[in-house]
């Protein structure tokens, strides 16, 4: 009968032990992801002027304005309370690019205060999270995937005709997205 109790409790020990061990994996490979990210951000951040121009060319206004009317009939088609929420967004998004650039006063106008762009940034954020899942889901519809990645292939060819250096800089992004996306694989693959 002892023997018995100390082969389950040794059992017992070893699914803990391999619990551990995934969750010591999969801690060690959120850091590496988190670790990833930064570094993505930074590689980003070499082209951004330029993705700023890119963004702003009629090509890709027009694929982009393409993508935002696939993408939003998705999103009210899963949910349609999403209307509202992507209404109010658009409102907050350009009330808080407003405030955040230079504001043409008129005389006698005060500019706006520091406490008003922090709640329009605040308020932003927070539909961007509440949307943030709803966006994701409706980004798995294939035409939803095949308009997003017209809107990619339009901004990298208009980034590289505007600075053709920035080919070098695409190809890292693109190489770090799929390591990106190879770690979130495997982190799944350990669960929770």
């Amino acid at each position: 009968m002892l023997t018995a109790a100390a082969l389950v409790a040794g059992a017992g020990a070893s699914c803990d032990d391999g619990a551990e061990d995934r969750a010591e994996q999969r801690r060690a490979l959120e850091q590496r992801r988190e670790q990833m990210v930064i570094q993505y951000a930074s590689v980003q951040n070499q082209i951004r002027s330029v993705q700023a121009r890119a963004l702003g060319e009629p090509g890709v206004v027009e694929v982009q304005e393409r993508f935002y009317e696939v993408l939003r009939a998705r999103m009210i088609a899963l949910d349609p309370q999403a209307e509202a929420m992507l209404d109010r967004a658009r409102q907050v998004g350009a009330d808080f690019n407003r405030l955040a650039g230079p504001v043409l006063l008129q005389p006698g106008d005060e500019p706006p205060s520091a406490a008003e762009r922090a709640a329009v940034g605040r308020e932003l954020a927070e539909l961007e999270m509440a949307i943030r899942p709803l966006e994701s889901e409706a980004l798995e519809d294939p035409l939803v995937a095949a308009t997003f990645s017209e809107l990619q292939d339009s901004v990298a060819a208009t980034i590289v005709r505007l600075d053709p250096a920035a080919e070098r800089v695409l190809e890292r992004i693109k190489a770090m997205e799929d390591d990106i996306r190879a770690l979130d694989l495997q982190i799944a693959a350990l669960g929770d």
